[in-house]
């Protein structure tokens, strides 16, 4: 296999040093750094425009694997990270609550890596996915099946296991 170009749709920058001034100095592009979130659902204070642009993101998705697929046999897939520990979420101001809560409330109750993103990234890139194109695929421990928290109040008398 061979990859011949590699979109990226959402930059990191683990020092402020590295980030170039047009992405500084544009207030929409600063709110954008942890991921694609799911456009089901909303995240309130995490604004500016975002909201719209992933849910487009999303379609985008479909509309791109079809033309890609059948002009150029080109697949199309977006990963949609959870929260990510990095210096780069602090821009929204409130990603350490976001961990805690993500922490709280996954499934799997472990910290998500970069490094498990760029695994799926990988494998999406990979032969082992070659019957996948137009997904939008969830890396963020499961935290996106959930329909309510498991720290809200009325789970309070049910054995819910917990890491600790």
């Amino acid at each position: 296999m061979e990859i011949t170009k590699v979109y990226p749709l959402d930059a990191v920058y683990d020092n402020p040093d590295n980030v170039p001034e047009d992405v500084k100095a544009n207030r929409i592009l600063k709110m954008d750094c942890t991921g694609t979130f799911p456009s089901e659902r909303i995240i309130p204070g995490y604004g500016g425009g975002m909201s719209s642009a992933k849910a487009a993101l999303e379609s985008d998705t479909l509309v791109l694997a079809f033309e890609a697929g059948r002009k150029h046999r080109i697949r199309v897939n977006t990963i949609s990270a959870g929260p990510l520990r990095i210096l780069a979420a602090k821009a929204i101001g409130f990603i350490d609550m976001m961990i805690d809560y993500y922490l709280e409330n996954a499934p799997l109750q472990k910290e998500l890596t970069a490094e498990e993103v760029g695994n799926t990234a990988a494998f999406l890139a990979s032969p082992l996915a070659s019957a996948i194109t137009s997904a939008v695929v969830y890396v963020d421990n499961g935290l996106n099946a959930m329909g309510v928290g498991v720290d809200s109040p009325i789970f309070e008398n049910l054995d819910i296991p917990k890491e600790k």
